[in-house]
């Protein structure tokens, strides 16, 4: 018999490539066009079973004229966001990875939990970032009174494959994809707005030629909330996709370092 230390508490980092499905994406599940990263510590219930933290800087983005269908090419929005996301996810490893007589170099796994999101939508507009969500580009005095919420909760369903480069680093490859409480990730919900805010703040910049420039006024607002120019025809329809809930997604690396337990000990046939 040998004594093995466990491999109980691991930490590590992961970067990856960024994609959204939602209003202006809604069937094109490899639609990556950012990229983002974090870090995260596990705790190794058993040699299948980790319960994991992480924290995650995420960008997203979507434009219409991605998509060469009429309908895209002619409502023509478009939308970036940042997202910042704190997440407990349980693990499941489907080949015992170690502190096992029969312990694979690698193995498949699953893991799923739910997740904490702030995100901010915003545009560039004339060179000036401009935050969508203070605009209520979809008010409607009757429905949409309020501002949506820019923290809601997300569920992370994720598949990966591990493999264990030496007794103390692992790389693996993993395919995330979030559930989000929300259908406001690309600032596009339900329909085009029938009237203007009474109390919206407009930016404080200013657009137009650079040798006349001129304040963000009603008419960028107007343009913002229909880019087509046809609001006035489009208030009150569609301007989403009726779903309720957007989704984002990474496919990317992770780099894994297990810290020794010297207080917990297992053993091994030898």
């Amino acid at each position: 018999m040998t004594t093995v230390h466990a491999q109980r508490y691991q930490i590590g980092v992961n970067g990856a490539t960024t994609g959204y499905m939602g209003d202006l994406n809604s069937e094109n599940p490899f639609y990556l066009k950012n990229f983002g990263g974090g870090i995260f510590v596990k705790y190794n219930l058993d040699p299948t079973w980790g319960v994991k933290l992480s924290a995650n800087h995420l960008l997203i983005s979507g434009d219409d004229l991605d998509f060469k269908n009429t309908l895209h090419q002619v409502r023509n929005l478009k939308f970036n966001n940042q997202l910042t996301e704190i997440a407990v996810a349980l693990d499941f490893n489907f080949w015992t990875y170690f502190n096992s007589k029969h312990r694979s170099k690698f193995t498949p796994y699953l893991s799923t939990g739910l997740a904490l999101l702030k995100h901010d939508p915003y545009v560039y507009y004339e060179h000036n970032k401009i935050k969508l969500r203070p605009l209520q580009l979809e008010y409607d005095a009757l429905t949409d009174t309020e501002l949506y919420k820019n923290w809601n909760l997300a569920i992370p369903l994720a598949i990966g494959i591990k493999y264990k480069l030496n007794s103390s680093w692992d790389l693996g490859i993993e395919a995330n994809y979030r559930i989000a409480f929300t259908d406001y990730l690309d600032n596009v919900s339900k329909y085009y707005a029938t009237s203007t805010p009474d109390m919206v703040d407009l930016p404080k910049v200013t657009v137009g030629p650079v040798d006349s420039p001129r304040p963000f006024d009603l008419n960028d607002w107007k343009h913002l909330a229909d880019p087509s120019n046809n609001l006035t025809s489009n208030a009150g329809r569609s301007r989403g996709d009726g779903r309720n809930m957007d989704g984002y997604m990474t496919v990317g690396i992770t780099l894994t370092y297990t810290i020794f337990d010297p207080n917990c000990y297992s053993w091994i046939k030898r």
